[in-house]
């Protein structure tokens, strides 16, 4: 574009150049003519030419802005979809490792309970007694507490 406007530049003053170093005697003015017609002719083709740079710039760029609007929204499409795609996988990782502690905290919790469940009356048979002084607890004929039976 602007070696077209250098063109135009140059023959506009090719024909002030010829106006100047020509004299207004009539031999030389079917000369000065043909130099003005072709310095005119010239710049008219420098213009035609650059008008057509213009609106082939103008199209090219309206094409690019066009795909360049186009790849964004495609980019920011793809963008989300990624983006839901790693909140599933991490919302179903999640749950995993939820339930993996939900079951770990269950079986501690059935390690760690009694066997009987515990109240204030606790009932105990005669054969319960007699294993309990059997034990250690109980040595031959007394109690070492100093309670319970002796002949047991």
């Amino acid at each position: 574009m602007t070696s077209t406007q250098r063109t135009i530049s140059r023959a506009q003053n090719r024909v002030s150049r010829s106006a100047r170093w020509t004299p207004n005697i009539g031999l030389f003015e079917i000369s000065k003519k043909a130099t003005t017609l072709d310095a005119w002719a010239k710049a008219e083709k420098a213009r035609q030419e650059y008008e057509a740079l213009g609106c082939e710039l103008r199209y090219k760029q309206e094409l690019f802005a066009g795909q360049l609007a186009g790849w964004q929204e495609d980019h920011v499409r793809s963008g989300r979809e990624m983006l839901k795609v790693l909140a599933r996988e991490m919302i179903v990782k999640e749950k995993e490792r939820l339930e993996g502690l939900r079951r770990a905290l269950e079986g501690t919790k059935k390690e760690t309970q009694p066997q009987y469940p515990l109240s204030s009356t606790v009932y105990l048979t005669t054969d319960d007694l007699r294993e309990y002084w059997r034990a250690d607890r109980h040595v031959e004929g007394s109690c070492i507490t100093g309670c319970g039976p002796t002949n047991i």
